[in-house]
């Protein structure tokens, strides 16, 4: 009876799939149908409802830019001997003949991407870097000592002298020097996928850039006349207590506009992945300088004038001057991701930023002065030597790089 029964479903089996073989026949032509409804999409390869349409990435930044050029000595230590005067023995340079230095940036970035599908995605991209600023001051005690000098080359004497801050028993004052730099920008561009093999998937980036950097110098001296001083205020003499504030501004923007191309490529290593992107903007830099200066001479106890130009921004080149000039502005970027949940990722890289041509406070300043136009000197009057200083924008190179430290989320 067992081998019966250990047979019977055997038997069954064999039954059923025979004429399971003979339903599947096909009727003529001898090929076989699929065992699926071939009027129903493929789904592996149709977009999952679950895919992502945004992801969104914030950054903190910790950036550092190029030190700002500072070549002209604006304020000297001397003896009175030197006077504190370029070039006599016993003179030295107390601030300017080297770069600026801010220090480090803190600031934010937010990107956004709209997936448009699976191949396209629209990038939104702005950054902002805080307003650093680096100070200078120095002054003389109430007798005038020390000598403290701020330097300028008379074009009517044909060598150089200055303007005392400090010296003894005949003037007595401070001088201040302050430099600011800010940083922002933002782009807008299209990402096409150019290839993808499973772990790495290249963009394509087209798209639009703008950048602005606001940076500034501004030098305040403030002088009370003593007993054995004499100063001028447009071709007045005054003598003690008067106290007089000179001013003088240098402020830049500049302003890039373009349009980039570039690449970003990702390599997936399954919870941690790497971005590298690379890219490049053409466009133009409209550099905008603006000159300010005034002198003011204060009684006792009230103002008793204000006059337009101070020392080294006179009446020859005070105002707002700007030209456009051809840029490049390369940015390479490197991030590493680790993905903690299904939609946030962890993210930390480094940028390097260029820009081809930029006009910089420090490099607009020109010490060579006709004191006929100074306000403060026993020689101001009419106009007979040439105009000078006269405005000039120059440029130069400048760069941003640092670590950013952020997150991304999809959904």
């Amino acid at each position: 009876m067992r081998p019966k029964t250990l047979l019977s479903p055997l038997v069954l089996l064999l039954a059923v799939t025979a004429a399971g073989a003979d339903n599947a026949a096909p009727a003529s032509g001898g090929q076989i149908s699929p065992p699926w409804n071939t009027d129903t999409p493929n789904l592996l390869f149709q977009p999952s409802s679950c895919d992502p349409t945004w992801t969104v990435r914030a950054d903190y930044l910790l950036w550092w830019v190029k030190n700002g050029p500072n070549p002209q000595p604006l304020v000297t230590l001397g003896t009175e001997e030197s006077e504190g005067i370029l070039g006599n023995a016993g003179t030295t340079v107390l601030y300017g003949g080297s770069g600026i230095n801010f220090g480090p940036f803190s600031g934010g970035r937010i990107t956004a991407d709209w997936h448009a599908d699976r191949c396209r995605s629209i990038q939104f991209s702005a950054f902002m870097l805080e307003q650093r600023t680096e100070r200078f001051a120095t002054a003389s005690d109430d007798t005038g000592i020390p000598v403290i000098t701020r330097p300028v080359f008379d074009v009517l004497l044909g060598q150089e002298t200055g303007s005392s801050v400090g010296f003894p028993n005949a003037f007595r004052g401070n001088v201040a020097v302050g430099s600011n730099s800010q940083l922002w920008g933002g782009e807008l561009n299209l990402l096409q996928d150019w290839s993808c093999d499973g772990c790495r998937r290249v963009h394509l980036i087209l798209g639009l850039r703008y950048l602005e950097l606001q940076e500034a110098l501004y030098v305040h001296q403030e002088v009370t006349i003593l007993e054995a001083g004499i100063a001028g205020f447009l071709g007045t003499p005054v003598f003690e207590p008067t106290r007089m504030w000179i001013n003088d501004g240098f402020e830049t923007q500049n302003r890039f506009y373009g349009a980039q191309i570039g690449g970003q490529t990702r390599i997936d290593l399954g919870r941690l992945s790497v971005d590298l992107i690379g890219k490049v903007a053409f466009g133009w830099t409209h550099q905008i300088l603006s000159l300010t200066g005034s002198t003011t001479s204060l009684g006792q106890p009230e103002p008793i004038g204000v006059a337009p130009g101070g020392l080294l921004c006179l009446p020859s080149n005070i105002g707002r001057h700007d030209e456009t000039v051809f840029a490049i502005v390369p940015e390479i970027s490197l991030t590493a991701n680790y993905c903690i949940r299904e939609n946030i990722t962890a993210r930390i890289g480094y940028t390097f930023l260029y820009w081809s041509d930029v006009a910089r406070p420090g490099e607009q300043v020109n010490r060579v002065v006709n004191a006929e136009q100074v306000p403060s000197s026993l020689a101001f009057g009419p106009l007979t030597g040439p105009a000078v200083p006269q405005p000039s924008l120059k440029s130069s190179d400048f760069w941003a790089m640092g670590l950013h430290v952020g997150l991304e989320i999809r959904y």
